[in-house]
């Protein structure tokens, strides 16, 4: 695959079959050592690097990479623009975006030799940082909340009947601000979904009254149309084309982790949380279903009453330290519950079963 490609393009090619993303574009890049700048073997500033201490060169670079569909998408959305690292992060790999709109002074601050050095790309993102802090904040405002309404983030009950497209196509009605967003596409005459005259026959004009006119027109969202044309020239119309394609894939929702509230690509529309690792090595997925499962133990009887009865065995053994048969039967006590509540949480026994269980023993 070929592109022709100014730095302050980004250019864009999806490929809905083998459901990837193809992205081009410049940015400054890290350069470990001369040869990897011959080369071309770039690396982008990351999380793990430290702002602090920037031990390798930086110097404009052309970045390309093939992704999942939606990967960039789900970066973005994920950014927390509040601290500057996340900032940087995002201003060194889409530089060609600010390229474009630097000053003559700033150019030749950061062009003069040495270029590119760590001070003088740290220093810019700085400046920029205080005027563009809020800009990008309001367009990520606008993606989430989209998102959030496309992929029925909250669960309302009058968005169910519609599907993906339908959903787009009344974000775009609604919000302007996020049809806005693919405004700076080449020959794109609409990146949003149609339907054909005869829908609008009975006028419909607040959200109520086009979610009830969608019901009624297209229960099974077969009469949307699109037409769409694209090579993007800026990041957040990358962006936009990405989610407007996305909508199409069958079984891939966007959803937010009930975890540490991130955002993630996932097929399994009853997914909760995301692999991402949240604490002592371990995923959100494996602490949060812990903690789901804890907080459903708390608020079961006959937990508290096996919480009760733990204590008082846990005191007694304690107590009697040095009598054998008693740390016995404590320890295949507690052996015997834990194997219960496994089961409990597979499924093949159940609390009630627990209960009679406790009485006995």
């Amino acid at each position: 695959m070929s592109f022709n490609t100014s730095l302050g393009d980004i250019d864009l090619s999806l490929d809905l079959f083998k459901q990837e993303e193809y992205l081009f574009f410049s940015s400054i890049c890290y350069f470990k050592t001369k040869d990897d700048l011959y080369n071309k073997n770039v690396n982008l500033f990351e999380y793990k690097d430290n702002l602090n201490k920037v031990d390798n060169s930086f110097d404009l670079g052309e970045t390309r990479y093939t992704l999942p569909i939606g990967s960039s998408l789900i970066e973005f959305l994920n950014f927390n623009f509040d601290e500057f690292k996340d900032y940087f992060i995002y201003f060194t790999k889409y530089f060609g975006k600010y390229y474009d709109e630097l000053t003559v002074d700033q150019l030749y601050e950061l062009e003069s030799l040495p270029s590119y050095t760590p001070d003088k790309v740290i220093t810019l993102a700085k400046r920029l940082y205080k005027s563009d802090k809020s800009k990008v904040k309001r367009v990520q405002k606008a993606f989430r909340n989209a998102i959030e309404f496309i992929y029925n983030v909250q669960d309302r009950d009058d968005l169910k009947p519609l599907n993906f497209q339908q959903r787009f196509y009344l974000t775009c009605i609604l919000n302007k601000t996020f049809f806005n967003l693919a405004i700076n596409v080449e020959n794109q005459p609409s990146f949003t979904f149609r339907y054909p005259d005869e829908f609008y026959s009975t006028k419909p004009r607040t959200e109520k009254q086009y979610i009830k006119r969608i019901i009624e027109y297209d229960p099974n969202g077969k009469k949307l149309t699109n037409d769409n044309y694209y090579k993007s020239k800026n990041i957040f119309s990358a962006l936009y084309i990405i989610l407007y394609h996305l909508t199409f894939i069958a079984n891939t929702y966007i959803k937010k982790c009930k975890n540490c509230g991130k955002y993630f690509l996932s097929n399994k529309n009853n997914t909760v949380y995301c692999d991402n690792i949240f604490e002592d090595n371990k995923t959100c997925k494996q602490v949060g279903s812990r903690r789901a499962q804890k907080k459903k133990e708390d608020d079961n009887p006959v937990y508290q009453k096996y919480r009760g009865i733990y204590a008082k065995k846990a005191m007694n053994a304690r107590r009697n330290s040095d009598i054998d048969s008693v740390q016995e039967q404590y320890k295949k006590w507690k052996k015997e519950t834990s194997e219960f509540l496994d089961d409990i949480e597979k499924g093949t026994k159940t609390y009630e079963q627990f209960d009679k269980w406790l009485d006995k023993n």
